[in-house]
Order: C-alpha cells, then sequence, then structure tokens
C-alpha cells in the first residue's frame, strides 16, 4: 500500500534532517582538526618565528593572520613524533605560506625545514633570528 499524502512530507524532511546532521558533524570535525593543529608547538614557532621575519614583514605587511585551516600532519606518541605542516598566513600587503617539518625527540621538537614563500621567493625561517627579542620560539 502506497503511503498516504499526509506522510509524504516525512521524506524530505528526513532527508534535509540527515543532510543537517552530517554538516553539523563534519562542522564539529573540522573545529577539533583545526584546534588541534593550531595549539600544536610547531605550528605556534612556525608563526611566531614568521610574524618575527623581518624580510616576511616587510613582504606582507602586519599584523600577519593565519589562513583558516592548515594543511598537513602532526603524529605524536609520548615523546616522540612528527609534523609536516603548511601554513597559510596573510598580512594587508599580501599572502604567504609557511612549510614546516619537525621530528619530537625525548619530548623536544627539532626543526629541519621551516620556510616561508612569497611571491615566489623562499625565506628560511631557522637562519634568521627573530627581529622582536619577546617572541618566544
Amino acid at each position: 500500500m502506497p503511503p498516504s499524502g499526509k506522510l509524504l512530507w516525512l521524506i524530505p524532511v528526513g532527508c534535509l534532517g540527515l543532510v543537517v546532521v552530517c554538516g553539523g558533524l563534519a562542522a564539529v570535525i573540522y573545529g577539533v582538526v583545526r584546534t588541534a593543529i593550531r595549539s600544536s608547538e610547531p605550528y605556534r614557532v612556525a608563526v611566531a618565528r614568521a610574524s618575527a621575519n623581518a624580510e616576511l614583514v616587510a613582504a606582507i605587511g602586519t599584523p600577519i593572520t593565519e589562513g583558516s585551516l592548515p594543511q598537513g600532519s602532526i603524529k605524536t606518541n609520548g615523546g616522540s613524533g612528527s609534523a609536516d605542516l603548511t601554513i597559510p598566513i596573510q598580512g594587508p600587503n599580501g599572502k604567504a605560506t609557511i612549510a614546516v617539518q619537525a621530528t619530537k625527540f625525548a619530548g623536544t621538537w627539532e626543526y629541519t625545514r621551516m620556510v616561508a614563500t612569497v611571491n615566489g621567493r623562499t625565506i628560511d625561517l631557522l637562519v634568521d633570528p627573530p627581529a622582536n627579542p619577546d617572541v618566544d620560539l
């Protein structure tokens, strides 16, 4: 027996409800991942070094703000781990991308690569000391 006309509204409402629930779940997962990556030491150190780098600041201006979601991964297991991140940043005069690679040994992160790319130019953030001595690296 086919469903009555009075019950046909349940099909689109049920589908819409499923879409809303899936969208909400995706938003929660996005928020958790974003917060976890942004609170990691490799992310924080890279953004601090970029913000303190005179050459990068001259290229994109201040204040430097982070993009919506970095790409890559951070894996930790106790005192060891690895990080491979790409962090979009921007200032009032342009955009740049930070690439970070690090390995964690005995609880301490060691950075093997930390560069910012702006206008096709690469700036090594591990070589250039910060211009601001108050920045905690």
